[in-house]
């Protein structure tokens, strides 16, 4: 299956903390493992604060600190492992999930922190 090669990738893998499949720094492997598996996890970030990803549909939901949920569609399994590696999250929703098209609906101004 799909997923159970996605997991597997995300607990062997090795590397720098901002590596794809090591969580960044103040987040844990069990959250890495939860959010995976849909659980929507708390966010050791500025501006977002809980995140959830959809294996199945490949939708990545985000609750930013001002409250606003942004569903971002289309997004494959390396990028989602990507995000929730990443050591700024703001930037990598500016510079990834912005930048390359997957959002649906307005964007909050937490996903603009730096405008």
């Amino acid at each position: 299956m799909a997923k159970d090669r996605f997991l597997s990738r995300l607990a062997g893998s090795s590397g720098p903390r901002s590596s794809p499949g090591r969580p960044a720094t103040g987040q844990s492997s069990g959250d890495a493992q939860r959010f995976v598996e849909g659980e929507r996890v708390s966010i050791d970030s500025t501006w977002v604060a809980r995140a959830q990803y959809d294996f199945f549909t490949q939708e990545l939901t985000l609750t930013f600190k001002d409250g606003f949920e942004a569903t971002y569609e289309g997004v494959p399994e390396d990028v989602a492992r990507q995000f929730y590696a990443a050591e700024s999250k703001g930037q990598f929703v500016h510079d990834t999930l912005l930048g390359d098209g997957y959002m649906r609906g307005q964007p909050s101004t937490a996903a603009y922190p730096w405008h």
